[in-house]
């Protein structure tokens, strides 16, 4: 996983880096150095700039693909914080909510790119000659092409549960074989009348 530590030059932070490392993550380390020290970051892990910097901020979370973020980026000096308690809300609120809305921004960019991959996935798929669908564990249907529609003997919508068009054989029975678990393929020869044969193949639902 891609993960951004801020104030990962920090005491805790730093320790946090080497753990994340450790695990096999892919570890970016956001700290201004005001109270991290360079030498506590390993010498290939970059350092990046200052939550106040809110494009530089954005910039890290989507040049790097950021997936998760460990905030560790605050001042935690008691004394200091009576004294100087405008310090403190500027870094420790402040800063915060600048970190907590580019992580929305980031969130909204991947959910878009998910939704377009989505829907040039449907243009694809209406576009084959093959009738195509999903259902869910339920053998509720997803998704379902014009040509699976046509297959089937009527109307086919997304929430539809899935139909059993043809007699002397259970597609949802075929169906319900590909959340089984062992990860096969499904494959069946159906002949739903005299002047049609239809080859069925089943791909395996994807653990979670």
């Amino acid at each position: 996983m891609r993960i951004l530590v801020t104030g990962g030059a920090g005491y805790i932070g730093s320790h946090m880096v080497r753990v994340l490392l450790a695990r096999g993550h892919d570890v970016y380390i956001y700290d201004n150095l005001v109270f991290g020290h360079r030498t506590a970051v390993p010498a290939e892990r970059p350092l990046v700039g200052d939550l106040a910097d809110a494009d530089v901020l954005d910039h890290a979370l989507l040049i790097n693909r950021i997936e998760a973020v460990v905030h560790f980026a605050a001042f935690a000096f008691v004394g200091e914080s009576v004294t100087n308690p405008a310090k403190y809300y500027r870094n420790n609120v402040a800063n915060s909510l600048t970190l907590f809305e580019r992580m929305r921004r980031q969130l909204r960019r991947s959910f878009r790119r998910i939704e377009g991959e989505r829907d040039r996935l449907r243009m694809l798929l209406e576009r084959l000659h093959e009738g195509v669908v999903t259902v869910d564990e339920h053998l509720v249907v997803r998704f379902a092409n014009a040509e699976a529609v046509r297959m089937l003997g009527g109307r086919l919508s997304e929430g539809d549960p899935l139909p059993d068009p043809w007699p002397g054989f259970s597609l949802r029975e075929f169906a319900s074989r590909l959340f089984d678990g062992d990860g096969a393929l499904a494959q069946e020869h159906v002949r739903p009348d005299d002047e049609r044969a239809v080859a069925l193949v089943g791909i395996p639902a994807q653990p979670e």
